[in-house]
């Protein structure tokens, strides 16, 4: 059992990779369609560039759906929508109307003739018995619009006709007809008004009945016209895919994977979709293995990088399920920006490469799709290569939509596709796909926390000295601070000439001395004068309090929530050191008893990364360096030698990846930099000076 465990724990990291694979193909897998793909792809406008194409079954040519929907436009022309008369509706009114009329002719009319008032109310009932006889119709959305033929489908119990809709009344009108058409006898206008304020329409949209016929008619527009029957030739090698021509194939298409769908046994599709998820994901294993091995060890960049990559594909296939023609909603090159942010251009060009390759076999029209966001894909890395404000995102996606329309728009046009005819709303799409991209933000910032990383955004944003842990360092300990901004301008340098991130290196610099903060009269260049509180101390009190600026400084940045990179500088840049100054003057103190050396070693641990290590370099030689009472070349190159050589001999260096040569560049330019800060003269020959 033991020798099991530690089989698992000495090859846990190739496990790990193992599963994320496994895991990938299969969610490729149960993402890819379980019909075939057309083996053929054709453009409109371009020519045939595949071997003859002889029809394998019979097939119908289907209709495009431009002509769908203009037979559609065409049937709502002459198409008429169901109104039914309410009978229960006109009773009620005319009921009411002679109701209230009755009772306001005794009312306000109560000294005419008993004749003059039935002549009144049958007078008034009459007109009301006119306008219902006629109609008001409800008008209902589907007469108002610009599609409607002008005529409804009157229902009046089981009989039915057709009528023109400006037959009916509306309120409206027969408000109007009332006011400006009847002569009434009532000059004072009350019963006039009474007679408008009971009109209610009676003639009412019957909205199942119109749904039930006009889904009768349009289930006779046929989707196809015309057959293909088998072994005809249906185009030759070097013709135009033609406008008709495209029709046929792409009918020819849709059937085949009709067909390929409907079969019962698919095991030799699915075996085909894990061979190509197969490639496709170890192909894209090996570009890390052999390319970026850092990425392919780190557990947390292999998983971010990964995840990011099938995330987007599980993505895409969910809006080709549900609806293919929302596809370029899918913010695509968040797969490039993402990556890119985190690592480099290269890797994100790739991870493009593999998303395209696979999501290729997912969507339709693959090589229009490809093509269109391998493009833009490119255009978004190039606009944050040199990504510094996350400002720059706006400009991307102002870029990615402008890119979009560009290359949609010369697609159109190659295939023939005349202006009027181009689809605006695939615009828009791209305008939202441009917005979408600003997810960038909330993603970064969830990546930053769940995988414990840093962008050079971020970094840009804590070397701003001007934000409140820097200032505070400026002003509690101006000494320390402008030390960190030397040893910044050193380090960054060193590090740019062995390959390494110089804007980490910089960040990590800055905060490096951040522990100072809390004691800061203890550490010599923030003392002013000749005393230092040192002489009223121990020698082991002082050291105590030397080394604990490294464990308050890590304390530090932890509750200024500094990301963990950050913290590996403050942890590391002593390394296991001594405190030199105060062994020595113990040992000299007690020469007669063995100084415990613990109490004068920094907690550690070694620097582990090239960063890392010329961050200590850098510090020490800084540091050192002010102790120079006349500097020259001679003593400037002695004191780097004798400092980086002793971090050498006290195997500081050890866990990183760093090399003599890496370390003897380095050298060369903390001596270059410090003769210039100091304005070395060169020690030229005496033979040069004759």
């Amino acid at each position: 059992m033991q020798s099991i465990i530690e089989w698992f724990n000495h090859n846990g990291r190739w496990i790990h990779r193992i599963l994320w694979f496994v895991f990938s193909v299969a969610l490729i897998v149960i993402l890819y369609p379980r019909e075939g793909k057309f083996k053929y792809d054709f453009q409109q406008g371009r020519p045939w560039l595949h071997e003859d194409l002889i029809a394998p079954f019979d097939f119908p040519i289907y209709k495009s759906s431009t002509e769908l929907e203009l037979e559609k436009d065409n049937l709502l022309k002459t198409f008429q929508p169901v109104f039914q008369l309410d009978q229960q509706i006109t009773e009620s009114v005319k009921t009411k109307f002679e109701s209230r009329l009755r009772e306001k002719i005794e009312s306000d009319y109560a000294t005419l003739q008993k004749a003059q008032k039935e002549y009144w109310q049958s007078y008034y009932s009459t007109v009301l018995d006119s306008i219902y006889s006629v109609g008001i119709i409800e008008v209902a959305d589907i007469v108002t619009g610009d599609k409607f033929s002008g005529n409804v489908l009157f229902k009046k119990g089981k009989d039915a006709e057709t009528r023109p809709l400006k037959s009916f009344y509306t309120v409206r009108t027969a408000r109007d007809y009332i006011y400006s058409s009847v002569d009434v006898p009532d000059s004072s206008g009350l019963l006039t008004s009474l007679l408008v304020d009971v009109l209610q329409q009676n003639v009412l949209f019957d909205e199942d009945a119109t749904a039930g016929i006009m889904n009768d008619e349009l289930e006779k527009i046929s989707p196809t016209r015309g057959m293909v029957q088998k072994g005809e030739r249906i185009i030759s090698r070097g013709d135009l895919v033609t406008a008709q021509r495209y029709i046929i194939l792409s009918s020819l298409k849709t059937e085949t994977e009709k067909q390929s769908a409907t079969r019962v046994d698919q095991n030799w599709i699915l075996g085909g979709q894990i061979l190509l998820a197969l490639v496709a994901m170890f192909a894209f294993t090996l570009f890390l293995f052999f390319f970026r091995k850092e990425v392919f060890f780190g557990r947390r960049d292999f998983v971010l990088v990964l995840s990011t990559i099938l995330f987007m594909i599980a993505i895409t296939s969910v809006v080709v399920n549900l609806n293919s023609e929302y596809l370029f909603l899918v913010p695509v090159c968040l797969v490039p920006v993402l990556i890119r942010v985190f690592y480099d251009h290269n890797l994100a060009l790739f991870s493009l490469f593999i998303f395209l390759i696979i999501t290729g076999f997912l969507v339709p029209n693959s090589f229009e799709f490809i093509f269109l966001q391998l493009i833009t894909g490119i255009i978004t890395i190039i606009t944050i290569v040199n990504l510094q404000r996350r400002s720059q995102f706006f400009f991307t996606s102002l870029m990615v939509a402008v890119t979009y329309s560009v290359i949609y728009l010369a697609l159109q046009m190659s295939q023939d596709v005349a202006f009027a005819e181009l689809d605006y709303t695939i615009f828009v799409q791209f305008l939202i796909n441009g917005i979408l991209l600003l997810l960038a933000f909330p993603i970064i910032y969830l990546y930053e926390k769940l995988f414990r990383k840093v962008t050079d955004v971020t970094l840009m944003e804590l070397s701003d000295t001007n934000n409140r842990l820097l200032r505070m360092l400026a002003n509690e300990a101006p000494g320390t601070f402008q030390h960190s901004i030397m040893v910044a301008n050193l380090a960054e340098e060193a590090v740019r000439t062995i390959g390494g991130d110089p804007l980490l290196v910089r960040t990590g610099a800055l905060y490096h001395d951040i522990g100072k903060i809390d004691n800061p009269q203890y550490f010599t260049e923030n003392q002013v004068g000749d005393v230092s509180p040192h002489e009223e101390l121990s020698n082991e009190e002082s050291a105590r309090i030397i080394k604990n600026h490294v464990l308050h400084g890590v304390d530090r940045a932890r509750r200024y929530k500094l990301p963990d990179q950050i913290i590996d500088f403050i942890r590391t840049h002593h390394g296991t050191g001594k405190i030199g100054y105060f062994f020595a003057m113990a040992q000299k103190d007690v020469s007669d008893t063995p100084v415990d050396e613990r109490l004068y070693t920094y907690p550690g641990p070694e620097p582990f990364s090239k960063e890392t290590c010329v961050l200590m370099m850098s510090d020490a030689v800084e540091a050192a360096s002010r102790s120079l009472k006349a500097p020259s070349e001679s003593n400037i190159n002695e004191l780097v030698d004798k400092i980086v050589n002793n971090q050498i001999q006290l195997k500081q260096f050890e866990n990183a990846d760093i090399t003599f040569k890496d370390i003897s560049s380095v050298k060369e330019v903390l001596k270059r930099r410090l003769k210039n800060m100091y304005h070395v003269r060169i020690d030229y020959p005496a033979e040069a000076l004759k």
